[in-house]
């Protein structure tokens, strides 16, 4: 018996010194956050992985079909994880996070879906199938023509692959993140393919006008890495009011790696190319949600990663004031 106690007690001195261990590696990883930060990433973390990605039965309460077209029905709860998506990206950017399911906006979308998986491409400007009422195809089209649309059928999937928006056809804009990103949305909907093709209701302002002075990608304070890789385009959108509308014969904007004391510095003699990794500077006043937006990546390695501890400053100079923000990574998954 007492060889018994004495066993337990090791064991119990083992477990207690090795939660003393994490405990302290934890705090450690994250002695350079204030307590407000740890708030946050503590929040982002519960709110990240609760976004519901397995759905038992497939989505649909009624499966979309081509022949005959009928737009089906997805389950909400499969529609709660897009929103879900949509808010937690949100509230890192620093903007209202409490964007709504809108019946409506659903209803077209999911007609939207249809049309898509009818002509099997995508675009946001369909042709009419031969055999398609113009009812179906006028609602479809409204909805193809009025959101971000990706031949990922998952609402929450393809959030964050919208948040990307790096590849050589949306680098220039980074359109699709800048709708989501807006201030001003207040309502969404999603469309669902049966087996592809997925839209997300953009074009919303019903939440009016909103108080912001940028809106940046990586965002100002702590970011997870899991939404960052060696090819991202970084992005701030700036109110006009606030820093006049940016031109790209004046703009220089400078990013330090703090850890290593790299400086990257992208102006209009930086590189415009789309390849994968490299240099790349623009400036597009387009209206995709905030106008004016400036776009920014440095050329890094294949084996560069972003981790858990970077620090990074964010410079911008020839606005009517500059803007200056740090950037601190941190992983969702430790």
């Amino acid at each position: 018996m007492k060889k018994r106690l004495l066993i337990v007690w090791r064991i119990l001195v083992v477990a207690g010194i090795a939660f003393i261990f994490i405990t302290c590696k934890a705090d450690e990883d994250h002695e350079n956050n204030t307590v407000e930060e740890l708030q946050k990433i503590n929040i982002i973390k519960d709110r990240y992985l609760r976004i519901q990605t397995s759905f038992q039965g497939g989505y649909f309460v009624k499966t979309p079909t081509v022949s005959p077209y009928d737009a089906g029905e997805v389950k909400n709860e499969v529609l709660q994880a897009g929103i879900d998506a949509i808010n937690v990206v949100r509230y890192i950017a620093g903007i209202p996070d409490d964007v709504e399911l809108s019946a409506e906006y659903v209803d077209l979308n999911q007609h939207g879906a249809v049309l898509l998986s009818a002509i099997n491409q995508l675009t946001h400007t369909p042709s009419k199938p031969a055999d398609m009422s113009d009812d179906f195809y006028q609602k479809g089209k409204s909805g193809t023509s009025s959101s971000n649309i990706s031949t990922i059928n998952l609402p929450s999937a393809t959030i964050f692959q919208y948040m990307d928006d790096s590849d050589p056809n949306n680098i220039d804009r980074v359109g699709h993140r800048r709708w989501i990103l807006n201030p001003s949305m207040k309502k969404t909907g999603f469309g669902v393919g049966a087996k592809n093709f997925g839209l997300m209701y953009a074009f919303d302002r019903t939440r009016g006008n909103v108080d912001y002075d940028y809106v940046a990608w990586p965002s100002q304070g702590v970011f997870p890495t899991e939404f960052i890789n060696n090819n991202s385009a970084w992005s701030i959108s700036v109110n006009a009011e606030s820093y006049g509308k940016p031109d790209m014969n004046q703009i220089k904007v400078t990013l330090k790696h703090l850890n290593s004391g790299k400086v990257w510095t992208f102006s209009s003699s930086t590189s415009r190319s789309t390849a994968r990794q490299s240099a790349y500077f623009n400036i597009d006043t387009g209206g995709y949600g905030i106008n004016n937006c400036i776009i920014f990546r440095p050329a890094l390695e294949n084996s560069f990663q972003y981790q858990e501890g970077d620090e990074f400053r964010v410079t911008v100079s020839g606005l009517e004031k500059d803007i200056s923000y740090s950037v601190k990574m941190f992983s969702i998954n430790k």
